[in-house]
């Protein structure tokens, strides 16, 4: 396994996400949130054929264009089908029309898809945080034992996270390379287990993870770990993970109707068949690049909306839920590096100038001289140790002048 994908609280303190050895480069100024695209940037992105809707639409719309120009021509050569041909766009317009109504709706609904996905999302990392939260500062073990029992329930929550995103990719085993490492310390999900094949075929690996979490939760307030009002919190939090993961199921396993999709796209071959036809008498050739332009822009219109229907996939443009699960995986390992004992007795005084008369220029001062403090200390701690302080460290302060 690649010690990025280590159980957690078992990182070596050196790697990259050293709590105590690491300094970010932090700037002082006040930072606003801009826009970073400009027109150019928008302008390049426009001839991207990656994660764009070209590659699916680029052969239906060949196939259109084609059929355009033999009818247009037919049209210039047959004057049997120039009788035949109305000198009217009636029939376009009104296809027009409901293409329109029917492309919105399947459009909205796909994007409401995509964004529930991303909120529930969302709501499950918050639920995960409090969760290890309560779990690392909440629980006291009383041995080496518990001390032991305690990680392992914070890799647990990990675990139910991963599992999570391989469930909702149709990925059902624990044997994988995000989970396995996480479940590593329970009888049954290690190479040395007995019953792996039993335990691929018991319930949803999620789900399975829970009763772990809720046994260990259990056990903790048995054994004087935490009281019950923390109990039934931790207890709630749980809960709350697997009405999201019910939620999760509801969005995968309720797409659009199939009856629904294809509507559509009979109703769009219709239009844009029918575009030339309408369009040959008054356009002539005329009509080819509008043909062009019509079936990419629907086209395009209907292939995003199946891209984005169900944003738990591994495409390009679904939730990078990989991403999601690694920032969480990184985060979790962090708090494990930190004390599990918080205290405000080592506070210092505060600085208490919260007045109206403070300046720019007065919080730029107090925040130099705070954090050339924390240099001078982690030099020190670094040189201790017998490293460089000064190669190690890279703190970068701005100040910004008063105005």
């Amino acid at each position: 396994m690649a010690d990025s994908l280590a159980p957690l609280g078992r990182m070596d303190s050196t790697k990259k996400h050293s709590y105590r050895q690491v300094v970010r480069k932090e700037s002082l100024t006040h930072q606003r949130i801009t826009n970073t695209q400009d027109w150019w940037s928008d302008w390049k992105s426009m001839f991207k054929y990656k994660n764009s809707v070209v590659p699916e639409t680029l052969p239906p719309t060949i196939l259109f264009t084609l059929f355009s120009a033999a009818v247009v021509a037919i049209y210039e050569e047959s004057q049997w089908v120039r009788d035949m041909l109305p000198n009217s766009t009636l029939l376009i317009s009104i296809l027009g029309i409901v293409m329109g109504l029917l492309l919105v709706f399947r459009n909205n609904t796909a994007y409401d898809r995509y964004y529930e996905g991303r909120r529930l999302w969302a709501s499950l990392q918050t639920q995960a945080r409090n969760l290890t939260r309560l779990i690392w500062f909440g629980v006291v073990p009383k041995d080496e034992h518990d001390e032991i029992q305690k990680r392992g329930a914070m890799n647990l929550v990990m675990a139910f996270i991963s599992s999570t995103k391989n469930y909702l990719r149709g990925e059902y085993q624990w044997d994988v390379v995000d989970v396995a490492p996480y479940l590593a310390h329970m009888e049954g999900y290690s190479s040395e287990g007995h019953a792996q094949q039993d335990v691929n075929e018991q319930l949803v690996l999620p789900i399975e993870i829970s009763f772990h979490i809720s046994a260990y939760i259990n056990a903790a307030k048995a054994a004087g770990q935490i009281d019950a009002s923390l109990q039934s919190s931790m207890a709630s939090i749980v809960s709350n993970m697997l009405d999201l993961f019910t939620s999760f199921e509801r969005v995968r396993n309720s797409p659009v109707p199939f009856i629904y999709a294809v509507h559509l796209k009979q109703t769009l071959t219709m239009y844009l068949i029918s575009l030339p036809l309408q369009l040959a008498p008054s356009m002539g050739w005329t009509t080819i690049p509008v043909v062009i332009l019509a079936s990419f822009t629907l086209l395009g219109i209907e292939s995003i909306s199946g891209q984005i229907e169900n944003p738990f996939g591994i495409d390009e443009n679904d939730l990078p839920m990989d991403d999601y699960c690694d920032e969480l995986r990184d985060e979790l390992t962090r708090v494990m590096m930190r004390p599990a004992k918080i205290t405000p007795d080592d506070w210092h005084r505060p600085w208490d100038d919260i007045s109206t008369h403070a300046t720019q220029g007065t919080l730029n001062q107090v925040a130099m001289a705070i954090a050339q403090d924390e240099i001078a200390k982690r030099r020190n701690e670094l040189i201790q140790a017998g490293q460089d302080g000064d190669a190690t460290i890279t703190v970068s302060v701005t100040a910004t002048a008063d105005k």
